[in-house]
């Protein structure tokens, strides 16, 4: 489901379960393997990659559509341990990156793609939107209307776009991604890790640990809930699993 591997200071998880789905036993095992490198002291980066179709399309929908108000909170839990890692997260992003795949990947430190990296929210067509931070860190990225059309279009960007909008931090060859996954590790290393943790503390209270940060994501899961609750998100979480267009009442 998992593999890692050690090579110096740098600790690479691969995430091989397919297309990646976040069933929460997938999603518990990544935060596991993030929270042991990160408490690690042989550990300076961590680099998380996927497989050559996916990083991941996102939640498992057969999980997520049965599940109850209050249970959604603690589904999704172990997708918000990367926001709260000290050390370096590179996320190496081939193939899809949709929905919570992205979510996640955004809560790292470097972002980088491929020439085949596809990345997007589609949750609208579901009739739901990103519940776990997509349209906060999104939006201080990409601004307003960039945003606003990446998440109500729910079509999908390449990493060439995705690179001009500043939201990867470089694109290669998808051959070459570990190759300068591990050559940025590598230089990072071999720094002064609390030079770097104080670094990576300081601007992520600015980027997503305020009180107005904290508020925004109750908002955002909260609105999630809400139309979880609703015929659409329903329907269109069946006629995604059952393969057929969605048939929306608007209620």
């Amino acid at each position: 489901m998992i593999s890692t591997h050690v090579k110096g200071h740098i600790l690479h998880l691969t995430l091989n379960h397919g297309l990646n789905k976040l069933s929460h036993q997938f999603s518990t095992a990544l935060a596991k393997a993030l929270e042991d490198g990160d408490t690690d002291p042989n550990i300076r980066v961590i680099i998380v990659s996927g497989g050559e179709k996916a990083f991941s399309v996102g939640a498992a929908l057969d999980e997520l559509i049965d599940l109850l108000p209050d249970e959604i909170d603690h589904w999704l839990a172990p997708w918000e341990v990367v926001a709260t890692l000290s050390k370096p997260i590179i996320m190496a992003l081939d193939g899809y990156v949709l929905g919570g795949g992205l979510e996640i990947a955004l809560m790292g430190d470097i972002l980088i793609g491929t020439d085949r990296t596809l990345l997007g929210q589609p949750e609208i067509k579901l009739a739901l939107l990103p519940g776990c931070g997509g349209t906060l860190r999104l939006t201080q990225i990409l601004g307003y209307h960039r945003t606003f059309e990446l998440c109500v279009t729910g079509e999908l960007i390449t990493a060439a776009k995705a690179c001009d909008y500043g939201l990867l931090n470089t694109v290669v060859r998808h051959e070459d991604l570990l190759k300068k996954a591990f050559e940025i590790g590598e230089h990072i290393e071999k720094l002064s890790m609390p030079a770097v943790k104080a670094t990576k503390k300081l601007l992520k209270k600015h980027y997503d640990s305020s009180p107005e940060h904290d508020h925004y994501l109750r908002s955002e899961r909260n609105t999630f809930k809400e139309l979880l609750l609703l015929n659409d998100a329903h329907e269109g979480l069946r006629a995604f699993i059952e393969k057929r267009p969605p048939h929306f009442v608007h209620t």
